[in-house]
Protein backbone atom coordinates (compact mmCIF):
# COMPACT_ATOMS: atom_id res chain seq x y z
CA UNK A 1 0.00 0.00 0.00
CA UNK A 2 1.38 2.86 -0.59
CA UNK A 3 0.69 6.55 1.75
CA UNK A 4 0.90 10.23 0.38
CA UNK A 5 -0.68 13.55 1.32
CA UNK A 6 -1.82 16.47 0.08
CA UNK A 7 -2.22 19.98 1.31
CA UNK A 8 -2.79 23.56 0.10
CA UNK A 9 -1.44 26.78 2.14
CA UNK A 10 -0.85 30.44 1.18
CA UNK A 11 2.44 30.81 -0.24
CA UNK A 12 4.06 33.72 -2.16
CA UNK A 13 0.33 35.65 -2.38
CA UNK A 14 -1.87 32.61 -3.95
CA UNK A 15 -4.85 33.05 -1.95
CA UNK A 16 -7.01 32.29 -4.39
CA UNK A 17 -7.41 28.73 -6.01
CA UNK A 18 -9.35 27.57 -8.61
CA UNK A 19 -8.31 28.49 -12.45
CA UNK A 20 -7.94 25.27 -14.83
CA UNK A 21 -3.98 25.26 -14.29
CA UNK A 22 -4.38 25.13 -10.71
CA UNK A 23 -6.80 22.00 -11.59
CA UNK A 24 -4.56 20.58 -13.98
CA UNK A 25 -1.72 20.60 -11.47
CA UNK A 26 -3.65 18.79 -8.92
CA UNK A 27 -4.60 16.00 -11.71
CA UNK A 28 -1.52 16.00 -12.79
CA UNK A 29 -0.19 14.83 -9.65
CA UNK A 30 -2.93 11.86 -8.69
CA UNK A 31 -2.25 10.70 -12.72
CA UNK A 32 1.54 10.78 -11.82
CA UNK A 33 1.07 8.51 -8.82
CA UNK A 34 -1.38 6.35 -10.17
CA UNK A 35 0.34 5.97 -13.17
CA UNK A 36 3.63 4.96 -11.93
CA UNK A 37 2.26 2.21 -9.26
CA UNK A 38 -0.32 0.54 -11.28
CA UNK A 39 -2.75 -1.88 -8.87
CA UNK A 40 -1.20 -0.67 -5.67
CA UNK A 41 -4.02 0.65 -3.42
CA UNK A 42 -3.44 4.22 -2.38
CA UNK A 43 -4.52 6.01 0.70
CA UNK A 44 -4.09 9.58 0.69
CA UNK A 45 -3.63 9.80 4.54
CA UNK A 46 -3.33 13.38 4.97
CA UNK A 47 -4.89 16.26 3.00
CA UNK A 48 -6.37 19.50 4.12
CA UNK A 49 -5.71 23.40 4.12
CA UNK A 50 -3.76 25.77 6.38
CA UNK A 51 -6.31 27.86 8.64
CA UNK A 52 -9.01 27.77 6.13
CA UNK A 53 -11.19 30.82 5.72
CA UNK A 54 -8.55 32.77 7.93
CA UNK A 55 -5.84 33.46 5.54
CA UNK A 56 -7.33 31.28 2.52
CA UNK A 57 -10.42 32.59 1.00
CA UNK A 58 -13.65 30.22 1.60
CA UNK A 59 -14.68 29.89 -1.50
CA UNK A 60 -11.17 28.40 -2.50
CA UNK A 61 -11.23 26.28 0.38
CA UNK A 62 -14.34 24.81 -0.82
CA UNK A 63 -13.45 24.63 -4.47
CA UNK A 64 -9.77 22.81 -3.75
CA UNK A 65 -11.80 20.01 -1.27
CA UNK A 66 -13.89 19.60 -3.86
CA UNK A 67 -12.11 19.01 -6.46
CA UNK A 68 -9.18 17.04 -4.55
CA UNK A 69 -11.92 14.72 -2.62
CA UNK A 70 -13.14 13.83 -6.90
CA UNK A 71 -9.71 13.67 -8.56
CA UNK A 72 -8.47 11.04 -5.90
CA UNK A 73 -12.42 9.09 -6.36
CA UNK A 74 -11.33 9.02 -9.81
CA UNK A 75 -8.08 7.41 -9.51
CA UNK A 76 -9.39 4.80 -6.65
CA UNK A 77 -7.32 6.61 -4.07
CA UNK A 78 -8.82 6.21 0.33
CA UNK A 79 -8.25 9.37 1.70
CA UNK A 80 -8.56 10.99 4.98
CA UNK A 81 -9.22 14.46 6.20
CA UNK A 82 -6.11 16.28 8.12
CA UNK A 83 -7.60 18.18 11.03
CA UNK A 84 -6.04 20.08 14.40
CA UNK A 85 -9.73 22.23 14.96
CA UNK A 86 -9.40 24.27 11.51
CA UNK A 87 -12.58 21.80 10.18
CA UNK A 88 -14.34 19.58 13.11
CA UNK A 89 -15.41 21.38 16.57
CA UNK A 90 -15.08 18.63 18.94
CA UNK A 91 -16.38 19.91 21.68
CA UNK A 92 -19.51 20.60 20.06
CA UNK A 93 -19.39 17.79 17.26
CA UNK A 94 -19.90 19.59 14.21
CA UNK A 95 -18.14 21.67 11.16
CA UNK A 96 -16.24 24.73 12.34
CA UNK A 97 -17.78 25.94 8.55
CA UNK A 98 -20.83 24.17 7.62
CA UNK A 99 -20.34 24.58 4.00
CA UNK A 100 -16.97 22.83 4.12
CA UNK A 101 -18.95 19.80 5.95
CA UNK A 102 -21.16 19.65 3.03
CA UNK A 103 -18.56 20.19 0.29
CA UNK A 104 -16.53 17.26 1.92
CA UNK A 105 -19.70 14.64 2.62
CA UNK A 106 -21.17 16.01 -1.42
CA UNK A 107 -17.90 15.33 -3.00
CA UNK A 108 -17.56 11.72 -1.59
CA UNK A 109 -20.94 11.12 -2.58
CA UNK A 110 -19.77 12.70 -6.36
CA UNK A 111 -23.28 14.26 -6.34
CA UNK A 112 -23.74 17.52 -8.30
CA UNK A 113 -21.79 20.69 -7.43
CA UNK A 114 -23.36 23.78 -6.86
CA UNK A 115 -20.24 26.01 -6.49
CA UNK A 116 -18.75 29.97 -5.89
CA UNK A 117 -16.61 30.69 -8.89
CA UNK A 118 -13.48 32.37 -8.00
CA UNK A 119 -11.66 35.42 -9.86
CA UNK A 120 -9.05 37.98 -8.78
CA UNK A 121 -9.79 41.39 -8.87
CA UNK A 122 -13.63 40.86 -8.39
CA UNK A 123 -16.43 40.75 -5.42
CA UNK A 124 -18.19 38.44 -4.91
CA UNK A 125 -16.19 35.02 -3.56
CA UNK A 126 -17.59 33.80 0.03
CA UNK A 127 -17.39 37.17 1.38
CA UNK A 128 -19.28 40.28 -0.21
CA UNK A 129 -17.09 43.50 1.32
CA UNK A 130 -18.73 46.78 2.27
CA UNK A 131 -16.47 49.54 2.14
CA UNK A 132 -17.30 52.33 4.64
CA UNK A 133 -18.01 55.68 3.13
CA UNK A 134 -18.05 54.38 -0.24
CA UNK A 135 -21.55 54.52 -2.39
CA UNK A 136 -23.76 51.24 -1.43
CA UNK A 137 -24.42 49.39 -4.57
CA UNK A 138 -25.69 46.11 -6.13
CA UNK A 139 -23.10 43.07 -5.30
CA UNK A 140 -22.70 39.92 -7.55
CA UNK A 141 -21.77 36.64 -6.15
CA UNK A 142 -20.54 34.41 -8.80
CA UNK A 143 -21.86 30.89 -8.95
CA UNK A 144 -21.53 28.24 -11.36
CA UNK A 145 -24.61 26.21 -11.03
CA UNK A 146 -23.32 22.67 -12.71
CA UNK A 147 -26.83 21.75 -13.89
CA UNK A 148 -28.33 22.73 -10.52
CA UNK A 149 -31.15 25.00 -9.89
CA UNK A 150 -31.18 27.80 -7.13
CA UNK A 151 -33.97 26.99 -4.86
CA UNK A 152 -33.62 30.39 -2.58
CA UNK A 153 -31.40 32.30 -0.52
CA UNK A 154 -31.73 32.75 3.11
CA UNK A 155 -30.54 35.41 5.97
CA UNK A 156 -28.86 33.86 9.15
CA UNK A 157 -31.90 33.67 10.39
CA UNK A 158 -33.25 31.15 7.79
CA UNK A 159 -35.58 33.36 6.68
CA UNK A 160 -35.93 33.61 2.68
CA UNK A 161 -35.40 36.72 0.71
CA UNK A 162 -37.53 38.25 -1.38
CA UNK A 163 -36.55 37.80 -5.15
CA UNK A 164 -36.55 41.01 -7.28
CA UNK A 165 -36.78 43.23 -4.18
CA UNK A 166 -33.72 41.82 -1.95
CA UNK A 167 -31.79 39.97 -4.41
CA UNK A 168 -32.15 38.61 -8.20
CA UNK A 169 -30.98 35.62 -9.82
CA UNK A 170 -29.20 34.49 -13.53
CA UNK A 171 -27.39 31.79 -15.00
CA UNK A 172 -24.00 33.44 -13.46
CA UNK A 173 -25.11 34.44 -10.09
CA UNK A 174 -26.63 35.77 -7.16
CA UNK A 175 -27.18 39.81 -7.08
CA UNK A 176 -27.73 41.54 -3.51
CA UNK A 177 -29.27 44.72 -3.75
CA UNK A 178 -28.16 47.72 -3.16
CA UNK A 179 -31.31 48.80 -0.57
CA UNK A 180 -30.73 45.33 1.24
CA UNK A 181 -27.32 45.69 1.98
CA UNK A 182 -27.69 49.18 3.26
CA UNK A 183 -30.13 48.18 5.62
CA UNK A 184 -27.21 45.79 6.76
CA UNK A 185 -25.37 48.56 7.32
CA UNK A 186 -27.62 50.71 8.94
CA UNK A 187 -26.18 51.50 12.66
CA UNK A 188 -23.74 48.58 12.44
CA UNK A 189 -20.01 48.46 13.51
CA UNK A 190 -17.64 47.58 11.77
CA UNK A 191 -16.47 43.76 11.28
CA UNK A 192 -19.14 40.95 10.05
CA UNK A 193 -22.42 42.34 9.66
CA UNK A 194 -24.71 39.14 8.70
CA UNK A 195 -25.02 36.13 6.70
CA UNK A 196 -26.69 34.78 3.52
CA UNK A 197 -27.09 31.00 2.31
CA UNK A 198 -27.67 30.44 -1.20
CA UNK A 199 -29.27 26.88 -1.65
CA UNK A 200 -30.00 24.52 -5.20
CA UNK A 201 -31.66 21.37 -5.35
CA UNK A 202 -28.57 19.39 -4.99
CA UNK A 203 -25.17 19.77 -3.21
CA UNK A 204 -23.61 22.27 -0.86
CA UNK A 205 -25.39 25.54 0.63
CA UNK A 206 -23.10 28.12 0.51
CA UNK A 207 -22.70 30.24 3.68
CA UNK A 208 -21.51 33.61 2.39
CA UNK A 209 -19.89 36.55 5.00
CA UNK A 210 -21.09 40.11 4.52
CA UNK A 211 -18.90 42.56 5.59
CA UNK A 212 -18.36 45.93 6.45
CA UNK A 213 -14.67 47.36 6.68
CA UNK A 214 -12.13 50.23 6.04
CA UNK A 215 -8.33 50.48 5.71
CA UNK A 216 -6.60 48.58 9.19
CA UNK A 217 -4.73 51.34 11.01
CA UNK A 218 -1.34 50.94 13.33
CA UNK A 219 -0.43 53.09 16.05
CA UNK A 220 3.76 52.37 14.87
CA UNK A 221 4.14 51.90 11.08
CA UNK A 222 8.11 52.28 11.83
CA UNK A 223 10.63 49.29 13.60
CA UNK A 224 14.21 49.82 14.23
CA UNK A 225 16.16 47.21 15.21
CA UNK A 226 13.93 44.29 16.18
CA UNK A 227 14.87 41.71 18.34
CA UNK A 228 15.16 38.53 16.00
CA UNK A 229 14.77 35.74 18.90
CA UNK A 230 11.02 36.34 18.72
CA UNK A 231 8.26 37.18 16.36
CA UNK A 232 7.74 40.76 16.06
CA UNK A 233 4.16 41.80 16.82
CA UNK A 234 2.28 44.67 15.55
CA UNK A 235 -0.61 45.81 17.37
CA UNK A 236 -3.20 46.90 14.74
CA UNK A 237 -6.69 47.84 14.45
CA UNK A 238 -8.33 46.03 11.93
CA UNK A 239 -11.56 47.87 11.24
CA UNK A 240 -13.75 44.62 9.92
CA UNK A 241 -10.77 43.78 7.05
CA UNK A 242 -9.09 40.37 7.04
CA UNK A 243 -5.23 39.49 6.29
CA UNK A 244 -4.63 37.88 2.43
CA UNK A 245 -0.67 38.10 2.40
CA UNK A 246 2.49 39.90 2.92
CA UNK A 247 4.44 41.71 0.24
CA UNK A 248 8.84 42.78 1.38
CA UNK A 249 10.31 44.94 -0.85
CA UNK A 250 13.50 46.23 0.21
CA UNK A 251 14.58 50.11 0.20
CA UNK A 252 16.24 49.71 -2.98
CA UNK A 253 13.48 48.46 -5.01
CA UNK A 254 14.68 44.56 -4.88
CA UNK A 255 12.70 41.48 -3.31
CA UNK A 256 13.57 40.44 0.32
CA UNK A 257 12.94 36.78 -0.35
CA UNK A 258 12.26 34.50 -3.56
CA UNK A 259 13.24 36.64 -5.98
CA UNK A 260 11.98 34.26 -8.69
CA UNK A 261 8.68 36.03 -7.63
CA UNK A 262 8.98 38.37 -9.95
CA UNK A 263 7.52 36.15 -12.49
CA UNK A 264 4.88 35.25 -10.98
CA UNK A 265 1.41 37.43 -11.63
CA UNK A 266 1.44 40.66 -9.91
CA UNK A 267 -0.80 39.31 -6.82
CA UNK A 268 2.09 36.56 -5.76
CA UNK A 269 5.11 38.49 -6.86
CA UNK A 270 7.18 39.53 -3.75
CA UNK A 271 5.07 38.00 -1.18
CA UNK A 272 5.86 35.99 1.78
CA UNK A 273 4.58 32.79 2.35
CA UNK A 274 2.09 32.02 5.43
CA UNK A 275 3.90 31.33 8.69
CA UNK A 276 6.30 33.83 7.79
CA UNK A 277 3.77 36.43 8.83
CA UNK A 278 0.59 35.59 10.23
CA UNK A 279 -2.23 37.27 12.57
CA UNK A 280 -4.84 36.71 15.19
CA UNK A 281 -7.84 38.06 13.71
CA UNK A 282 -8.49 40.42 16.43
CA UNK A 283 -5.78 42.53 17.10
CA UNK A 284 -2.18 41.91 16.26
CA UNK A 285 -0.16 41.27 13.03
CA UNK A 286 3.04 38.94 13.65
CA UNK A 287 6.20 38.48 11.63
CA UNK A 288 8.70 35.35 12.21
CA UNK A 289 12.10 35.22 13.16
CA UNK A 290 13.09 34.37 10.15
CA UNK A 291 11.87 36.99 8.04
CA UNK A 292 13.37 39.45 10.73
CA UNK A 293 16.64 37.88 10.27
CA UNK A 294 16.51 38.49 6.37
CA UNK A 295 15.82 41.83 6.92
CA UNK A 296 18.42 42.95 9.55
CA UNK A 297 21.08 40.95 6.81
CA UNK A 298 19.54 43.20 3.88
CA UNK A 299 21.89 45.61 5.55
CA UNK A 300 18.82 48.34 4.32
CA UNK A 301 15.21 49.36 5.53
CA UNK A 302 12.24 47.01 4.10
CA UNK A 303 8.79 47.47 3.92
CA UNK A 304 6.55 44.79 4.22
CA UNK A 305 2.72 45.69 3.12
CA UNK A 306 0.26 43.43 5.08
CA UNK A 307 -2.79 43.42 2.31
CA UNK A 308 -5.48 42.91 3.21
CA UNK A 309 -9.01 41.25 1.75
CA UNK A 310 -11.05 41.98 -0.35
CA UNK A 311 -7.82 41.90 -2.40
CA UNK A 312 -9.53 44.25 -5.63
CA UNK A 313 -9.43 47.09 -3.34
CA UNK A 314 -5.82 48.12 -3.35
CA UNK A 315 -5.99 50.81 -1.32
CA UNK A 316 -7.15 48.22 1.86
CA UNK A 317 -3.04 47.43 2.71
CA UNK A 318 -0.65 49.00 5.56
CA UNK A 319 2.85 49.46 4.95
CA UNK A 320 5.46 48.67 7.88
CA UNK A 321 9.10 49.62 7.40
CA UNK A 322 11.93 47.47 9.66
CA UNK A 323 15.37 48.37 9.69
CA UNK A 324 18.54 47.58 11.60
CA UNK A 325 21.26 50.48 12.41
Amino acid sequence: MLFAKACHATRWGKSLWGTDSDKAAVWQQMADVAGNFTGIPTMIGEFGLMDSGKINESASVWLWLDYVIRTARHFGFAMFLWDTGSFVDRTAGAWVDPTFGQVFKYAHMNDLRFRLTVKFGQPGNATVWIRQGDLIVDKTIGLRFSGNTLTGVYNGAGQALTSGTQYTASSTGVTLKASYLSSLVSGKPLGSIGTIVIKSNQGADLKIDIRYYKTPTVTTASYQSPITDYELPIPVTLNGSKLATVKAIKADGSILKDDWTIYLPEPQVGRLTWREFDYNEIDTLTVSTSILSLIKNAQQPVTLTFEFWPRYDSSNAVPITISYV
